[in-house]
């Protein structure tokens, strides 16, 4: 998170391309709004019936008729992950010239908890450091379970996501070695960590059955 400065509020030096996202209820409505470089965005309404569907759906999709906004949330486990249209009517321009941008974001679990169950909060998104360079192991048994990775769609999903999540070290290279059947070895180039594992797991979640690999060091 960034620092507030004496009067409360995050200075705007500090946005770079980060963006502070308001979360906040009023009501039986939940709205939320942000500031980056660009200014300040209106406010997006999130309905009751809307926030429910971003607890327990994995893909919602929004539109505020009265600010004529548009959201899209993802829920990946950890993490929810927004992409946000923010539309203007420009009056003073010919024909009445609509514009708009784009932001994209992602917010923590918990914050996301938090703000739904009626806390307001201030999240400082800053973005996603570079993730270092990966690469496996040339060897047969290494070979064999990249294959059976790929037979399998949901398992298949469970490693991208760790491709994406999982290494954030920046500027490294991590090398991947089949370890069982299911999991990995790593090294990096770095030394930091030197060595850990790429775990695979299975939980079952309101009867779904859920895959996913961690990092173990």
């Amino acid at each position: 998170m960034g620092k507030l400065n004496s009067r409360g509020k995050y200075s705007r030096a500090i946005y770079n391309k980060a963006i502070l996202v308001h979360l906040e209820q009023s009501g039986d409505l939940h709205f939320l709004w942000t500031v980056d470089n660009e200014g300040k965005s209106n406010r997006f309404y999130v309905s009751p019936i809307l926030a429910k569907m971003i607890l327990n759906d994995e893909i919602i999709q929004g539109y505020d008729r009265d600010m004529n906004n548009f959201m899209e949330v993802r829920n990946r486990g950890d993490d929810y992950a927004f992409e946000m249209l923010w539309l203007d009517l420009d009056w003073s321009a010919p024909n009445n010239h609509l514009k708009g941008r784009k932001q994209e974001f992602t917010i923590p679990l918990e914050i996301v908890l938090d703000w739904l169950n009626g806390k307001t909060v201030k999240y400082l998104y800053t973005g996603r450091a570079e993730a270092p360079r990966v690469v496996f192991h040339d060897d047969e048994r290494t070979k064999n379970l990249l294959h059976c990775i790929q037979t399998c769609s949901d398992w298949r999903r469970a490693f991208s996501k760790a491709m994406r999540d999982c290494f954030q070290w920046h500027g490294d290279v991590v090398t991947l070695y089949a370890d069982g059947t299911e999991d990995f070895y790593f090294t990096s180039k770095s030394g930091y960590p030197m060595n850990g594992g790429l775990i695979f797991s299975k939980t079952l979640t309101k009867g779904r059955l859920g895959l996913k690999y961690s990092v173990h060091t």
